[in-house]
């Protein structure tokens, strides 16, 4: 058991309090926590364990505020950063949604999911497998990756792909409702990389009931689940493989999909997250003065200057051009 005190650095900082929605997400998911192996404490000195709970889109300086916070730096050394939009290479030693490969190591990394999956996406319900008729789908922007739209170019009647980008601009409702009714039709839904590595869809996917096709070389899987049971890896070099693989698995959709359901509510339901997080938020605690943890975040710092560098200049590139 772990005694654990959950904060952000936006509660001492005057700014956009948006931020502070994941903060609210891991706090709602603490007070129906199904695990009732830890205790949250008020005061960050009486805590096994402080988690910055944060959120940050397309930039890293986030890092920089947390690192001149009180409570972290009375507490560095029991601090762990929860942030599950990260895109900045990480300094902190932390637990990150859409993590990549070369991010994630013994003491430092560890991949993650997205909260507002289970708390946020109540219009997501598991469908009846019968309701496939589609070997897979795709319904998604081909604007986000190269490779999405060669997905989108293949052709196979037993597929039903959909370019959200494409013809007229539909209503959030509207994409919503074509959205449903693609996964309910799907035995397998392809999950490719956007900006980002890894995205809501492949959660979503789980949630629904169905067989996630994760095409993203550099997305690395949150520790635990049994991934090869219950969804596939498709090469992103290997797209136009994909109507010939999936038909070598589909006598097994049926039993992945269930597994798929049984993994998202055991591991990323709003009732398993606080626990699931605390539990490698653990792992990370356990290594991270190691000699290789340390080597690590020192490497992660270094492509966190060279990154913070890029988005310096190219905010001042905008600021001239504006």
């Amino acid at each position: 058991m772990a005694k654990v005190h959950l904060t952000s650095c936006f509660l001492r900082t005057q700014g956009d309090h948006l931020r502070l929605n994941v903060l609210k997400r891991l706090r709602h998911c603490a007070a129906v926590d199904q695990s009732g192996r830890h205790e949250l404490v008020e005061l960050p000195e009486h805590a096994d364990l402080i988690i910055f709970a944060e959120l940050a889109d397309a930039t890293g300086f986030l890092q920089d505020i947390i690192s001149r916070d009180g409570v972290y730096r009375r507490h560095r050394e029991r601090s762990i950063v929860f942030n599950p939009r990260m895109k900045a290479p990480p300094v902190m030693p932390g637990i990150y949604g859409s993590a990549i490969r070369s991010w994630c190591h013994p003491g430092h990394c560890i991949s993650s999911h997205y909260l507002e999956t289970s708390l946020e996406r109540d219009h997501i319900q598991p469908q009846p497998f019968g309701a496939a008729t589609y070997l897979y789908s795709f319904c998604g922007s081909s604007k986000t990756w190269a490779g999405r739209a060669e997905i989108l170019g293949l052709s196979d009647p037993s597929a039903l792909l959909i370019d959200s980008a494409a013809g007229p601009k539909r209503s959030d409702a509207e994409y919503r409702e074509q959205y449903l009714d693609t996964l309910a039709r799907s035995k397998f839904v392809l999950c490719p990389r956007g900006i980002g590595p890894a995205s809501l869809r492949l959660f979503e996917v789980l949630k629904a009931g169905r067989v996630p096709v994760v095409i993203a070389d550099d997305w690395a899987q949150p520790p635990g689940p049994a991934w090869d049971t219950f969804s596939i890896c498709v090469p992103e070099s290997d797209v136009a493989k994909i109507p010939t693989i999936l038909r070598e698995h589909e006598s097994r959709a049926e039993e992945m999909a269930a597994r798929a359901l049984a993994t998202f509510e055991s591991w990323f339901s709003t009732e398993a997250s606080f626990g699931r997080i605390i539990e490698w938020a653990q792992m990370v605690q356990a290594d991270r003065a190691t000699p290789s943890a340390i080597r690590h975040r020192k490497k992660m710092r270094r492509a966190y200057r060279m990154y913070s560098a890029v988005e310096r200049t190219k905010r001042v590139v905008r600021r001239i051009r504006q």
